[in-house]
């Protein structure tokens, strides 16, 4: 439900950032981090990471720069 701001731009791939990216067919905005010399896909709201493979269909589409939400 958070408004974000996407620099399409900036689809190189820095440590620990938040980016919109596709992968496997999905949209995502999600963390990406370095894990064993593999790129892995993340989520603050979950443990599980998600390793990204060369078979995986992925692309950084941009890096998150700004979010906004609604408070309660």
């Amino acid at each position: 439900g958070s408004v974000v701001l996407i620099d399409e731009g900036r689809r190189q791939f820095v440590k620990n950032k938040i980016y919109y990216l596709r992968y496997n067919g999905q949209m995502y905005i999600k963390r990406l981090v370095e894990c064993d010399g593999h790129l892995a896909i993340v989520s603050d709201n979950d443990p599980n990471a998600y390793l990204v493979s060369d078979a995986d269909d992925f692309e950084i589409i941009g890096r998150c720069i700004w979010a906004a939400r609604e408070l309660d």
